[in-house]
């Protein structure tokens, strides 16, 4: 199991890696997720020193990032198809 700076620092690489990439969505993808490695690390009352901890915070983080965003895309898909592509209000 990766210790809780390990951790961090896998993360952290695997976001750089898509602030490397040449499409537009890696770029976008990667000032998004630079914020949460930020706060994962930030030494204030959220920061967890304890290697399970770090693991469970990142874990559920991400989830719920996977999870916002599928909620926005079926709700652009829905409006988009039912009201035919009519200006909502």
């Amino acid at each position: 199991m990766l210790t809780a700076d390990d951790s961090l620092e896998f993360i952290l690489d695997q976001v750089q890696e898509l602030g490397r990439g040449d499409k537009s969505h890696e770029k976008a993808a990667y000032r998004a997720l630079i914020h949460m490695t930020q706060r994962w690390a930030e030494p204030t009352d959220l920061y967890i020193s304890q290697d399970l901890q770090m693991a469970e915070r990142i874990g559920q983080d991400l989830a719920d990032i996977a999870r916002h965003i599928q909620d926005i895309q079926h709700a652009y898909m829905k409006a988009l198809f039912e009201n035919g592509g009519e200006k909502l209000d």
